[in-house]
């Protein structure tokens, strides 16, 4: 028989702050049985009632089945359970329960105010005067309030709404694991709440909640001029009686607490034991109060890391934490009374040893502690840094282990796995998970050290990794809102999402290739987790960027007709800037001149993929009229593709870029793609199998080479250790992805971050090639393995939706071994070398060839 684990409310285990009025379900199935041919799902309030039962559904759904039972309202609190039947049509037992709460749905339900600064308080004049001036980051905003709990309430929840960041204390402790609360999104567009369930925290008698409040991305984005929050703490009786803590004008507020001064790349300086006076009173902020819960992961705590103390050649001390990460540092020890600590941090050190110089153009990353003599206790709240090493100047007699790294993520399940026989390619996976934890911080950034900002050509290139890692599809998710969020006026999509907020937009705004991914992730996202109420809520912001890039199609420069294109209206001509960011050198050197002009050939064989896929979507969703239009300009851009660059298989010997870009955008017909193979290999050999390509279509180049028959050019490019390339990276002692291939510019100095996740993409390789699992499908996976490159072994597992599929294979002296476990209720298809192909069910499969 079977029974339903692992339950999901809009793929979250118990959410609290459901927004959708018929939020969708998913389970994984355990037990006997091979597959699931019924189900029957029961919700209840709360209070015992029945809010709705399915009655028995036949079907082998498990994911994105709807509640359709009664309206649901605010606050609402239910719980639900499921119960499986068969192939034997064998009753299965109900499964443990899962609930769900639902959030604030409507304006009326919020009684709090929006409350900020209260500068016109005498107390803080001074302050706020000092930091207008240019070099004087802002102090934080302390807010304040007591209240008295006489009878300990059934039900405790704090709603928390922030335009900046914060950290947030009831009596004195945190709220949860949850660390820069507010995160990195517009909130001046949609604000976003969370929720926690405070009742463990309070306590009977005086209670006090108090909000420390900086700028965070919010200001350094430029998306408002002062951070604001916005908080209610509801408490409910056993009848059903509710009292509610807002935030409004009886909230005391302060500038002068620990923390006098941060910013969210910059760090903080901080006076260690000073408490706020609390002398002034928030000020209210007239704003509408609308914000949403978005179900996503939020940033957290995942370990700590602590130092090792080095002495450069100079005599300076610098603190090594053994790894690049993302990450806040607490400090607790004991010092001089008015000792100064100041911390630098870096990702790498020079080549002689010393801590390098700040290099204008990069954030300076750091953090100032006054000590007080007595036994101190710090941590980063509103800010953080990326680094590996932290140059520690005055450090007197304050021992290293004082210091603790704190490393940040968005709270993403990395259960995924690959191990191999090569220790390289597992340091080289590690190093690619190392780099996306690191990154992603509420939204992908490209490298949080040093660009500041999320790239959407990055996020494209990395995607098919980020799910081989971890499942990060509620991530995506948000993102994708995110870049909904900063669309333009145009229609065009930017490059970066979330960004500073702009009057006009950038060169590269819009171009296909790099701006693509609104429309690109989410068909990928789609087909990954055939999550259809995605495509409902991007389809109209995903058609007016496709409009904006027909429209551009149809703005033809006069030189374009000397080349007597017939498809000449479906070539995108007219928008500058590159389409291919961080190619070697050698390949292409840089200049500020290539973003003045069109590149046609990669503007067009991108808008042909952003087109087919629109045209899919449409089809998907029943537009007929959408499908056909996109339709036909995806056909015409491939016709003008082949016209200019493929006419007569004549291709020009040029860079590995524009080699794989035909080959993984499937523009070519048959025996243009093989002459383009060929091109492709013999560029290859000609550059000894290097990695010579930027990060648009560095994702392409391993699964293209094996997708068509070429896997041992595929490890001899992976396993090269020769620059540039990946293991060239992880024998210089790299602990995380970097930036270029090199880690260095053209002088041969240190250049670029030690952790940019966007050439990580040969994660993706290892996981869906290399081990051979990859999701195909609702309910069906596709195992394909390629054994080679010298490995003994290599063994995946893969934590999908429908549960988790391992897949293992061996070499012997005389063949190899195929282990497999396939989740039951799914199917999988498995490739073996010897050309059979096997159907899998349900199950643990073991095969020998």
């Amino acid at each position: 028989m079977l029974r339903a684990v692992e339950l999901k409310t809009e793929y979250m285990t118990n959410p609290l702050g459901v927004h959708s009025l018929h939020p969708r379900f998913s389970w994984q199935l355990a037990g006997t049985g091979k597959y699931q041919t019924a189900y029957r799902i029961r919700v209840v309030s709360a209070d015992g009632g029945k809010g709705w039962d399915s009655g028995k559904v036949d079907g082998a759904d498990c994911s994105g089945i709807r509640f359709e039972g009664k309206e649901l309202s605010s606050r609402e609190q239910l719980r639900w359970q499921v119960q499986l039947w068969d192939e034997n049509d064998e009753e299965g037992p109900w499964s443990k329960e899962a609930s769900f709460e639902m959030g604030l749905l409507g304006r009326d339900d919020w009684s709090a105010w929006w409350i900020g600064a209260g500068i016109d308080q005498k107390a803080d004049d001074s302050l706020v005067k000092k930091e207008k001036k240019k070099k004087v980051r802002p102090g934080a905003d302390v807010f304040s309030r007591e209240f008295r709990v006489m009878n300990m309430p059934q039900r405790a929840r704090l709603y928390l709404a922030v335009c900046g960041v914060c950290e947030v204390r009831l009596n004195g402790r945190s709220l949860g694991n949850e660390r820069l609360l507010g995160g990195c999104r517009d909130s001046s567009k949609r604000p976003d709440y969370m929720v926690w369930d405070v009742l463990p925290k309070l306590i009977t008698g005086t209670n006090r909640l108090e909000i420390v409040l900086g700028g965070g991305w919010y200001t350094k984005n430029r998306y408002g001029k002062e951070p604001i929050v916005l908080a209610q703490l509801d408490m409910t009786d056993r009848l059903g009686d509710r009292v509610s803590l807002c935030t409004d004008r009886s909230f005391r507020w302060s500038r002068d607490g620990a923390t006098e001064q941060n910013d969210i790349y910059g760090g903080e300086t901080a006076f260690c034991g000073r408490l706020p006076s609390l002398s002034g009173k928030a000020r209210i902020i007239d704003r509408p109060v609308d914000p949403i819960c978005i179900l996503h992961p939020h940033i957290c705590a995942r370990r700590q890391l602590t130092p090792t103390l080095i002495t450069t050649p100079s005599g300076a001390s610098v603190l090594d934490f053994g790894e690049n990460v993302s990450a806040v540092i607490a400090f607790r020890g004991r010092g001089e009374a008015g000792q100064k600590l100041h911390l630098c941090f870096s990702e790498y050190l020079e080549d002689s040893g010393e801590f390098p110089k700040f290099r204008p153009g990069h954030p300076k990353q750091q953090l100032t502690l006054h000590l007080s003599g007595f036994e101190d206790s710090y941590c980063q709240r509103l800010s953080f840094a990326c680094f590996r090493y932290a140059l520690a100047e005055n450090l007197g007699d304050v021992s290293p282990e004082a210091f603790t790294a704190i490393v940040l993520s968005s709270d993403i399940e990395y259960k995924n796995t690959f191990t191999c026989s090569d220790e390289r390619l597992n340091t080289l996976f590690d190093n690619a998970k190392r780099s996306m934890e690191s990154a992603f911080l509420d939204a992908p950034f490209a490298s949080p050290a040093t660009d500041r900002c999320c790239s959407a050509a990055d996020a494209l290139a990395f995607f098919e990794s980020s799910v081989s890692i971890g499942y990060a599809a509620p991530f995506w998710r948000k993102w994708l809102m995110d870049l909904e969020d900063a669309q333009l006026e145009s229609g065009a999509y930017p490059l970066y999402a979330p960004g500073a907020a702009r009057r006009f937009p950038r060169l590269r705004d819009g171009n296909p290739a790099l701006c693509g991914a609104g429309v690109l992730l989410t068909w990928r996202l789609w087909k990954h987790s055939d999550d259809r109420e995605l495509l409902i809520q991007m389809y109209p912001s995903m058609r007016r960027y496709a409009y904006f890039l027909m429209r551009k199609s149809f703005r033809i420069p006069l030189f374009a007709y000397l080349r007597k294109n017939p498809w000449e209206q479906y070539t995108m001509d007219t928008i500058p800037g590159r389409c291919e960011l961080l190619e070697p050198e050698e390949e292409s050197p840089e200049g500020a001149l290539r973003d003045l002009f069109p590149h046609t050939e990669e503007a067009t064989a991108w808008f042909a993929a952003v087109m087919a896929a629109m045209s899919d979507m449409a089809h998907e969703l029943g537009n007929g009229p959408d499908r056909r239009l996109f339709g036909e300009y995806a056909d015409g851009a491939k016709k003008a593709y082949n016209w200019l660059y493929a006419r007569k298989h004549r291709f020009r010997p040029r860079k590995i870029a524009k080699q794989l870009l035909p080959l993984g955008l499937g523009l070519l017909d048959k025996s243009a793609d093989a002459a383009a193979l060929r091109l492709l290999l013999k560029g290859l050999k000609k550059r000894n199998f290097h990695a010579a390509a930027g990060i648009c279509t560095t994702a392409m180049l391993l699964p293209e080479l094996t997708s068509r028959g070429h896997a041992e050019e595929a490890y001899r490019v992976l396993l090269n250790e020769e620059d540039p390339g990946w293991l060239s990276q992880i024998k210089n002692g790299a602990t995380s992805v970097w930036e270029n291939w090199y880690g260095r510019d053209v002088q041969a100095r240190p250049a670029g971050s030690r952790s940019r996740y966007a050439f990580g993409s040969a994660a993706q390789w290892l996981m869906q090639d290399c081990v051979g699992i990859r999701q195909h499908g609702p309910r069906h996976f596709l195992l394909h393995p390629h054994p080679g490159g010298g490995l003994r072994f290599a063994k995946g597992s893969f934590e999908s939706l429908y549960g988790t599929v391992e897949l293992q294979w061996q070499a012997l002296y005389n063949g190899w071994t195929f282990e497999a476990t396939v989740p039951p209720g799914t199917t999988a298809e498995l490739h073996l070398p010897d050309g059979s192909v096997r159907m899998l069910e349900g199950g643990h499969h073991f095969f020998g060839v």
